[in-house]
């Protein structure tokens, strides 16, 4: 049965409680010997809750047979505060008139303790809403923190330390996301290409790896200025070798390629393969790749320094790269 519940936020409320919890001791026959200590624990059980200090704390005097107990807090906190002479429960009239009794202490609210208790609670909950603001403001800069963090061992990790392009790492998660993007938004194509410097082994074997560094860092400026660098993405995937993703159909893919190709004074094959909006795309970005990557070896099979795209099939045309010395000409896909 429960006797008494009230709040505590203030000191007055306390005390009132804690005289309660002795007047109901002493009702079930518990001597002020044995209530003293008992309150005394409550109290500073209560205290230490946040009682008498602007803090809404619940506390409630609960009768369950011969024992009368106090329980406080969301967690259930409790104490024994007496037990019944002979351990013999009061009967249901003389709880009834025992819970009368207390409830009649605070019928009668002091109008100076109730403005204390509004002020004090007032400033608990300002402190309490200033505390936990700071608090989130904390985790919101200690989360920009990790996050600026993680962004950055993203980023080291999928950048070639040399030539600040992308590493085969990131083409190998990059190409396939680009790939579904296209067929599922089926109205921006995608072209890859692959780059092979060419004789980088003689350049680097006639003077030295230093200089080598220096080629590469340069090839990677030129081909990364001739791409968009918000939209396509170039990659280091090997020593000497490089790819793009560049979301462009085959015509202007082969432009670009071109314009590579000449940035890099003739020195390099590339091979180009698209997938077009409608294309079924069947094989995924894997079969992409081979396309580009056997268009790239057509190119060293004919002569280097050229353009081929895994479309073109009549080579010596205005269509496709010319297979001899001549300088490429811009190709478009063709059928297969």
């Amino acid at each position: 049965m429960e006797l008494l519940e009230r709040w505590l936020p203030i000191e007055s409320d306390l005390q009132a409680f804690l005289a309660a919890a002795g007047e109901a001791a002493e009702q079930l026959g518990a001597s002020r010997l044995e209530r003293a200590p008992t309150l005394l624990r409550l109290s500073e059980r209560l205290r230490h809750a946040g009682a008498g200090r602007g803090q809404p704390l619940r506390a409630r005097l609960r009768l369950e047979g011969p024992e009368l107990a106090a329980e406080w807090g969301e967690a259930g906190h409790a104490l024994p505060v007496a037990r019944a002479a002979a351990g013999q429960a009061p009967s249901p009239e003389a709880a009834e008139r025992l819970r009368e009794r207390l409830a009649q202490r605070f019928a009668h609210q002091d109008p100076e303790a109730l403005r204390q208790r509004n002020e004090q609670m007032s400033a608990r909950l300002a402190a309490n809403r200033e505390q936990m603001e700071a608090e989130l403001r904390d985790l919101q800069e200690a989360l920009e923190q990790r996050q600026r963090e993680l962004t950055r061992t993203i980023l080291e990790a999928e950048t070639d330390p040399l030539t600040g392009a992308k590493n085969r790492r990131a083409f190998n998660q990059a190409g396939p996301q680009a790939f579904r993007r296209t067929q599922r938004q089926q109205t921006e194509p995608l072209s890859v290409l692959l780059i092979d410097l060419d004789h980088f082994k003689a350049v680097n074997d006639s003077y030295g790896h230093q200089y080598g560094d220096d080629y590469l860092r340069w090839a990677a400026e030129q081909m990364g200025a001739a791409i968009r660098s918000e939209v396509d993405t170039l990659f280091r995937i090997g020593g000497d070798e490089f790819a793009i993703l560049l979301f462009a159909d085959a015509q202007a893919a082969c432009a670009r390629a071109l314009e590579i190709l000449e940035g890099l004074e003739g020195q390099a094959s590339i091979g180009v393969a698209t997938l077009a909006p409608g294309d079924s795309g069947e094989g995924g970005f894997e079969q992409l790749l081979e396309a580009a990557d056997r268009a790239l070896y057509e190119v060293k099979e004919s002569g280097r320094g050229q353009v081929a795209h895994a479309g073109c099939r009549q080579r010596g045309t205005a269509a496709c790269p010319r297979p001899g010395g001549e300088a490429p000409l811009p190709c478009a896909s063709g059928a297969g």
